[in-house]
């Protein structure tokens, strides 16, 4: 038996603009995880998961895939598919396997956090069967692959979530020139996309020089990160979405620089001027961003030493406080609450 561990992820700051190719954010991992365990089996395969009441049953007919049906498990079903062709390509024979998944990235009402599970379990189940085929699962390779999975169902987002899952930590991470590799996935076989180097993609591991502790809140309501880059990106032909870029990545390269540095100055005048950003982009594509709950809990930051915006999507789901007098935290933690944010204790 293998096993692989995944944690989620927390945006420091680059929302949005990341989608777009050659983009940047920061962002960390969690202390949160999605666990998988893998083994050989015989006959058929059984996956199981404790986000579902059911288990599905698998097998390889004729070296391809076969299963009845999908439903919740489709994401899964399809990494494994793309893993299997992988796996064929290298020259390995296929075998079925059982594989359990364990998350943590939700509630007890399984309701997500926005932790990034969609991108969290594609993660862990390809670096699962690379260990269960004894192949090598370098992260570049885990983070290729995973992204090739999400492309071919069709995912919008700009896989950050992808490269924190995978490389763990604080990152800044650039995203990848996305119309590049679809066109490849119509031309080339996985293995020669993954040799390939991939336009504007960088992954590079940050050094946090600074005192501060990030104070994570969740607001109880889940956002649909999907459904919010579509409509964000409706307003990209809006004269001033290009100007949110370019102010973007200024903020962004500015907090990387304040983070390694330890300019706290700087790394406060980043997080608000990015916060800002992401309010003036709700306004050009009519889009809550910055739900009331999350605009509470950035307000109430100012008033200890820190300084607070939503993390990821928006929309509900997370805000983080980043706070610098750390002992203040516990009453800042009861501010929160009385405003029904739950403290989450995931750093």
């Amino acid at each position: 038996m293998v096993d692989a561990k995944v944690g989620g992820k927390l945006y420091w700051g680059g929302e949005y603009a990341v989608v777009e190719a050659g983009h940047t954010a920061v962002i960390m991992a969690v202390k949160r995880y999605l666990q998988v365990k893998l083994k050989f089996s015989s006959g058929h395969g059984n996956i199981r998961s404790s986000l579902y009441h059911h288990h599905l049953i698998w097998s390889y007919q004729n070296g391809k895939l076969h299963i009845a049906h999908q439903d919740e498990y489709s994401l899964i079903i399809k990494a494994i598919g793309v893993m299997s062709e992988y796996l064929t390509e290298q020259g390995k024979e296929l075998t079925v396997f059982d594989l359990d998944i364990d998350s943590d990235l939700h509630d007890s009402a399984f309701q997500k956090y926005g932790f990034g599970s969609s991108g969290a379990v594609v993660v862990a189940v390809v670096r699962g069967m690379l260990r269960l085929y004894e192949l090598a699962d370098e992260d570049l390779l885990v983070f290729k692959l995973a992204c090739l999975i999400l492309l071919k169902i069709g995912n919008n987002g700009s896989m950050g979530d992808v490269a924190s899952c995978t490389y763990g930590g604080l990152i800044a991470y650039t995203s990848f020139d996305r119309h590049q590799i679809l066109e490849w996935l119509e031309k080339k076989s996985i293995s020669q996309i993954i040799d390939t180097e991939w336009k504007y993609l960088s992954i590079r591991p940050l050094k946090n020089c600074l005192p501060v502790e990030p104070v994570i809140g969740w607001t109880g309501r889940e956002a649909i990160s999907s459904e919010l880059v579509y409509k964000i990106s409706l307003g990209r032909n809006h004269p001033e979405y290009s100007q949110f870029l370019q102010n973007s990545e200024t903020h962004v390269q500015s907090l990387i620089q304040a983070i390694e540095t330890g300019n706290k100055g700087r790394f406060k005048q980043a997080i608000a001027a990015l916060r800002q950003g992401l309010i003036h982009l709700s306004i050009i594509c009519r889009t809550q961003i910055e739900t009331e709950e999350l605009r509470q809990m950035s307000d109430l930051a100012d008033d200890y030493d820190a300084v607070g915006k939503l993390s990821g999507a928006g929309g509900g789901d997370c805000g983080i406080i980043f706070l610098f007098d750390h002992a203040k935290k516990e009453e800042l933690i009861q501010e929160l609450e009385k405003r029904k944010i739950q403290y989450l204790a995931f750093i």
